[in-house]
């Protein structure tokens, strides 16, 4: 056992970025489709065994999963070690279009998976695509957000700087370490360090 996980049923997602405009008071004015924290995404999420990790965590301390690959991403690209208030800051900035946008369309997929029939099967097939562009926009908006104040490499220790955020986004999620418990998410942990060696 890790040490972490809760009880809960596990729910799809997925991660993306698309070239979009957006107006509403917590996304910038442009966001752009190709840059370096999709590109570490992409190869991140594929991982082995990153995928069932970053979902359980979801479903078990309701973790945004593009938060949490954000919180490494800045960790193993720019030895960024976030604080409490950094992370109440990347919440914010993206919780509206979470709220408003990408939990709604999830909701409404999820709840057409329970339902028979072909005409909803497709339906089903076509917000599955929403969904996926919703979080694609998510992650442009992060990526936007990072560029405002993080853009130049840090000094610090990769290795320590993604423990540190990965602990400190599942902690503010509710995640209690117990004595004697293997690190959380050691899959993501690893393919991150990884990555960084490539």
């Amino acid at each position: 056992a890790q040490g972490w996980r809760k009880e809960g049923r596990r729910k799809e997602s997925r991660v993306g970025l698309t070239e979009v405009r957006v107006t509403m008071g917590a996304a910038p004015d442009d966001v752009t489709r190709d840059n370096a924290f999709w590109k570490f995404s992409l190869v991140l999420y594929g991982g082995p065994g990153v995928a069932g990790e970053c979902l359980e965590a979801q479903d078990s301390l309701g973790v945004d999963v593009n938060v949490l690959l954000f919180c490494a991403w800045l960790a193993v690209t720019r030895g960024v070690t976030l604080t409490a208030e950094e992370l109440r800051g990347i919440d914010e900035a993206v919780q509206a279009w979470q709220d408003g946008a990408v939990k709604p369309v999830r909701a409404a997929r999820q709840f057409l998976k329970t339902q028979a029939g072909d005409d909803i099967a497709a339906l089903r097939t076509r917000i599955k695509g929403i969904e996926l562009e919703a979080e694609q926009i998510e992650q442009a908006m992060l990526f936007a957000y990072a560029q405002n104040r993080w853009l130049h490499t840090g000094t610090g220790d990769v290795a320590p700087a993604l423990r540190a955020n990965v602990a400190l986004l599942l902690k503010s999620r509710g995640w209690r370490e117990r004595q004697g418990c293997s690190a959380p998410l050691p899959q993501l942990m690893a393919a991150a360090l990884a990555v960084t060696a490539g």
